[in-house]
């Protein structure tokens, strides 16, 4: 697994397979895409809702049970990115929830894990961090 660590000696990160012992200067291509959708609440960092915990438990529930319904639909990847623009909080609404490929020790370590343990096409939610509550989807889809 690759994992983003900080060169002492140039004072800027790098990429470092703990596999293979490869390291690399550049983002590491991998298999898989991370999307989410991302409910603020009253309590989450930098709120932008009157959402309550309680109600942002309840939209991102109602979210879940959209998805799940809809699992089987041929093109799930472009669903869930019509859903995230539809009723993400966060600015990667703009294109569907979309946050890249990822490595170890890049985002939130909650949000990571789940992510990071993910299998191909599958989503979690709810997933609380300090930013709210996320649903994270990992598609396989290059």
């Amino acid at each position: 697994m690759w994992i983003r660590k900080k060169s002492r000696k140039y004072n800027k990160y790098y990429f470092y397979n703990e596999d293979t012992g490869e390291s690399i200067w550049k983002h590491p291509k991998t298999n898989f895409k991370i999307y989410h959708i991302l409910i603020k609440h009253e309590n989450s960092r930098k709120p932008n809702n009157d959402y309550t915990y309680e109600m942002a438990v309840e939209k991102i529930n109602e979210i879940i049970n959209i998805l799940e319904e809809n699992r089987n639909i041929l093109d799930f990847l472009s669903f869930f990115m019509k859903i995230a623009e539809e009723n993400s909080m966060c600015s990667s609404f703009k294109r569907g929830g979309y946050l890249g490929t990822i490595c170890k020790n890049e985002m939130l370590k909650e949000f990571e894990d789940v992510a990071l343990s993910l299998g191909e096409d599958e989503f979690k939610g709810p997933v609380s961090t300090d930013s709210g509550l996320h649903i994270i989807y990992r598609s396989n889809n290059n």
